[in-house]
């Protein structure tokens, strides 16, 4: 699926309303070739999120590299602490190992517990 900006930049270019973060999102989007960071699916409209790799609450900025564009579900999957959500997620979302460890890197990025790790804690808990 090609996601169409001609509209949009019309609106906002006759308008002078494109802000930083409009730029940032749509660089992430070529950039990503309108797919999914994670799930390399076509990022479908009301699905797509920007995710900071560096939380602004970190110190991450809203510039092209830090940003990625990522599904719904994935999003949600890089910033749950509920390890129930999480695998509910991963099973709708299909992903596989390199999935994974991409969603775990995000996590780590992010300043949440990697779920590879949060298992064992759990399972030895």
């Amino acid at each position: 699926m090609i996601f169409n900006f001609d509209k949009f930049f019309y609106n906002k270019t006759v308008r002078g309303e494109f802000s930083d973060n409009d730029s940032c999102r749509m660089a992430a989007y070529f950039a990503q070739n309108g797919l999914c960071y994670v799930t390399f699916r076509p990022l479908e409209s009301g699905e797509r999120e920007l995710h900071h790799r560096l939380p602004k609450s970190f110190g991450g900025k809203d510039e092209a590299e830090n940003l990625i564009l990522l599904t719904r579900d994935v999003h949600k999957m890089v910033h749950t602490e509920n390890f129930e959500e999480f695998y509910t997620l991963r099973e709708k979302c299909r992903l596989t190992q390199y999935q994974l460890a991409l969603v775990n890197q995000l996590r780590y990025e992010a300043h949440r517990t990697p779920v590879s790790v949060k298992a064992e804690v759990l399972r030895n808990g």
